[in-house]
């Protein structure tokens, strides 16, 4: 994935929970991998990496459609479960660039390519105001979206151009339903003058 300006690249695997309200809902683990908890607020998270553990790395995760497995013990009043999603395959972002000067008299064109088709989501963030965004979801994966001149003219200077390829299944459990995701990231920053 493509940084803020003047920051490298970087590529990484990270694995989120949160189940309920913030419930603390015992050992969360995908593919064998038990997931760090943490409380703030009041709320429990499980996340890898994390902040007691920020060198934990996943294993036995990819991303090349195959399957990541989630397995939830249960507590407080959340119900053991476990389920699974099929990962997207990796794809590569290819416009705009790194580093882009994009003009908002004109349209926004977002392409990518490769992968297993997935849902997409895309998304352009103003760097310097973050409540400047625009967004589309649940697109189809057709390799290109396009945001009308119109929807990008309040934008200016440097932004986060970002392209989500996601699947969801939803597991049933204790009449209550659960979402489990599986996404891959693409982020360029661009300049909009």
């Amino acid at each position: 994935a493509s940084p803020m300006p003047g920051l490298p690249a970087i590529s990484t695997n990270i694995a989120f929970a949160t189940l309920g309200d913030g419930t603390d809902a015992g050992a969360v683990a995908v593919n064998s991998n038990t997931l760090g908890k943490m409380t703030n607020s009041g709320k429990t998270y499980y996340i890898v990496p994390n902040p007691t553990n920020p060198t934990q790395v996943l294993s036995n995760i990819s991303f090349n459609g195959t399957a990541h497995s989630w397995a939830v013990a249960g507590a407080n009043g959340i119900p053991s479960f476990n389920g699974s999603v099929n990962s997207p395959s990796n794809f590569n972002l290819t416009a705009p660039q790194q580093n882009a000067s994009v003009s908002k008299a004109g349209d926004f064109v977002i392409r990518w390519s490769g992968g297993t088709s997935a849902r997409v989501h895309v998304q352009i963030t103003s760097l310097s105001n973050s409540s400047i965004m625009k967004y589309k979801s649940e697109l189809n994966d057709n390799g290109s979206y396009t945001f009308p001149a119109s929807e990008i003219s309040g934008f200016s200077g440097d932004c986060l151009v970002h392209v989500v390829k996601y699947n969801y299944t939803t597991v049933n459990s204790g009449g209550k339903k659960y979402y489990l995701i599986s996404e891959i990231v693409k982020n360029v920053t661009v300049k909009i003058n």
